[in-house]
């Protein structure tokens, strides 16, 4: 959501604000919140106060997932860090298209046109669900299933076609299927993730219990986009910094081990 800041001075006791709505793109009309009314300075102030914390974290994803993609140069054996820099740098476009106060990419390309800023939001969503599947299956093959990756990549991909390819006012009417496909992998992940703390597997126990912390974000955000809570904070974002930070420390631990084998083995021979 995008919530401009507009100043003026009462000439009377009683003032009368009228607002007039013209959507005939989005299935979604109206207000995502109820405008407020404050003294001159209080939102400018909480509006800059988001506005640096939404320029954090985009700088916080887009380091990380740089730093993962270039891991996955040096070492390709192993596709995870390939899988989640690339997720991380699909968040950059997330956390940059939304947000409470001025939207990055608003900031930076003040002429960006409604359109095309409503694809990346959506792009960069629907881009996540494939994404995250490869990265969870190449960072644990074990306790994932083949066929249940297979369907959602295809479902992914399935979404990913109806922004490129159809009118907003279609795509953003297949937001609640998304949804509900998003909330079915959130729970087959905690499976997948239980499993593997069952396993005993290296920094399963932090990668389970960051998930979870990730998945109540999603979660959040999915009934604040159903409008079934009232909140203007879309969570997804800090939850997937907590979750990024949790990953960089396994997939540290998994590269410590390996080299530590390597170097054990070349002791040996």
């Amino acid at each position: 959501a995008y919530y401009p800041l507009i100043n003026f001075t009462p000439k009377t006791n009683i003032t009368t604000l009228m607002i007039y709505l013209a959507n005939s793109q989005n299935r979604n009309i109206g207000f995502f919140e109820v405008p407020i009314i404050a003294p001159y300075g209080v939102l400018q102030q909480q509006q800059k106060v988001e506005k640096n914390l939404e320029l954090m974290i985009v700088a916080i994803l887009m380091a990380f997932g740089l730093y993962h993609i270039g891991l996955f140069t040096v070492w390709r054996k192993d596709n995870a860090p390939l899988w989640f820099g690339m997720l991380s740098l699909d968040m950059v476009f997330r956390t940059a298209s939304t947000g409470t106060g001025n939207i990055v990419l608003i900031e930076l390309f003040p002429k960006i046109s409604w359109s095309t800023l409503f694809h990346i939001i959506y792009i960069s969503g629907y881009a996540a669900l494939p994404l995250f599947v490869l990265y969870m299956g190449s960072l644990y093959p074990k306790q994932t299933s083949r066929k249940i990756e297979l369907i959602y990549l295809l479902l992914g991909i399935l979404f990913i076609s109806f922004v490129l390819f159809g009118t907003t006012q279609f795509f953003t009417s297949t937001l609640p299927y998304y949804e509900f496909i998003a909330l079915t992998f959130v729970i087959y992940s905690v499976w997948v993730l239980f499993q593997s703390f069952l396993a005993k597997e290296e920094g399963s126990l932090i990668a389970f219990t960051a998930f979870l912390f990730l998945g109540a974000t999603i979660v959040h955000d999915l009934l604040l986009f159903q409008d079934i809570i009232k909140s203007s904070t879309d969570l997804l974002p800090y939850g997937f910094v907590i979750y990024l930070l949790a990953q960089v420390l396994i997939l540290l631990l998994r590269y410590t081990n390996a080299f530590r084998l390597v170097e054990m083995h070349t002791n040996n021979l």
